[in-house]
């Protein structure tokens, strides 16, 4: 097979790397409609919730979609090598089991618990609610793992039906490395601005937030829609006309309605 500097087969595969790994991230704005990027992943990687790569304990360090599936959460990871960026794969993660409390109310505390502003979800395997001295309940377990987070961001998650909208933009839950092996507790509301990882913080928080769209729907309800009668909601109309302009058109027009009933 003929070779040159422009044609040598390490440097196309990590071209064309590149460019898959970029037509993944959120749309361009260069004039041209973006490719579908849940229709792309799909067609090059298979469906997110098979972990076609594997399921680990914790998440892969590099990724470029994350995708909620239920009781795991599918990473698309890629690595680096020598030879480039190998082909990108989905990895699961399973996310950690909520313990119901005994008899539907939380126990106290661990007495030598660490509380935490919010812990990510890939720190641990499992947890329970339990209740702090004041009265407030946290959730509790044994940190087993550590993990940076992020201050800049993350993209929120996407899922298994295909993309929630790109300006949800979230700081990751950190894991510090000194709470290994020790209890910590932390609140069951997360600050707005952080993420934990698609753990029982952020399944409240989004419990929360449709909840709250349902009732603003409910208290929006235009009284048209509702009157059992349109013609009373005329009738109120019409009397303030003939307070302000009583031989206006609308209420002559009106008057010789009601005289023809």
């Amino acid at each position: 097979m003929v070779t040159g500097p422009d044609i040598h087969p390490g440097k196309w595969q990590k071209k064309m790397t590149i460019l898959v790994i970029f037509l993944l991230f959120r749309g361009s704005h260069g004039g041209f409609q973006s490719p579908d990027p849940v229709a792309l992943s799909r067609a090059l990687f298979g469906s997110p919730c098979d972990c076609g790569g594997g399921t680990f304990t914790v998440r892969p360090a590099t990724y470029t979609q994350e995708v909620d599936c239920g009781e795991k959460t599918a990473y698309l990871a890629y690595r680096h090598s020598i030879t480039g960026v190998s082909k990108p794969k989905w990895e699961c993660v399973r996310k950690p089991r909520v313990i119901p409390p005994n008899g539907g109310q939380p126990g106290p505390c661990p007495s030598d618990c660490n509380y935490l502003e919010a812990l990510h979800s890939t720190c641990y395997s499992s947890t329970q609610q339990c209740s702090g001295s004041s009265g407030t309940v946290y959730l509790t377990t044994i940190q087993e793992r550590e993990y940076g987070g992020s201050t800049g961001g993350d993209w929120a998650h996407i899922t298994s039906q295909g993309l929630r909208g790109s300006t949800n933009k979230y700081a990751q839950a950190s894991c510090r490395k000194e709470n290994i092996g020790k209890n910590v507790c932390w609140p069951l509301h997360a600050p707005v601005h952080i993420s934990d990882g698609g753990g029982p913080t952020d399944q409240i928080r989004e419990h929360e937030i449709e909840a709250s769209l349902k009732n603003t729907v409910n208290i929006h309800y235009h009284q048209l829609a509702s009157s059992e009668d349109p013609t009373d909601t005329m009738e109120e109309g019409l009397q303030f006309s003939k307070l302000v302009h009583p031989e206006s058109r609308c209420s002559r027009w009106w008057r010789n309605i009601k005289d023809k009933k």
